[in-house]
């Protein structure tokens, strides 16, 4: 736990004095591999365009690129996928969601972080359950 508490302040300190600020963030811990951060910006100087970026944990940026096309009716669940049963960090699906289901009602499409390119690709979405971020609220 304190491993995971020194990350995010060493990362968000360093990004805490730019004007511009990750709308989300999460980390990816998966076996064999390094631990990895994930962050969704949107662009203040171009409205409506939002980038997923792949930072290491020192805050180094790895990659980053376009957040596809959003579909009318669905919404992003960022690293909150389970596949086979566990926790699936790695993932970003575009899901439907009812808000009082905890689970997501449809997972449309997902990209799956590829550990070497560092890259969001897209992935196989029917193994995925998905979960409704905002149930209970």
């Amino acid at each position: 736990m304190w491993k995971i508490i020194a990350v995010a302040t060493v990362l968000f300190s360093n990004v805490g004095s730019a004007a511009a600020r990750p709308e989300t963030g999460w980390l990816i811990d998966q076996a064999g591999t390094k631990p990895l951060v994930a962050q969704v910006w949107s662009i203040p100087s171009a409205k409506g365009i939002v980038i997923w970026r792949v930072l290491s944990v020192t805050g180094a940026k790895l990659s980053e690129m376009p957040e596809p096309t959003l579909t009318n009716g669905y919404v992003y669940s960022y690293g909150e996928c389970t596949l086979a049963g566990k926790l699936a960090p790695g993932v970003i699906a575009e899901i439907k969601v009812d808000p009082r289901s905890l689970e997501a009602l449809e997972v449309r499409r997902a990209w799956s972080l590829d550990p070497a390119s560092n890259l969001f690709k897209e992935t196989d979405p029917h193994s995925l359950v998905c979960y409704n971020a905002d149930y209970g609220f």
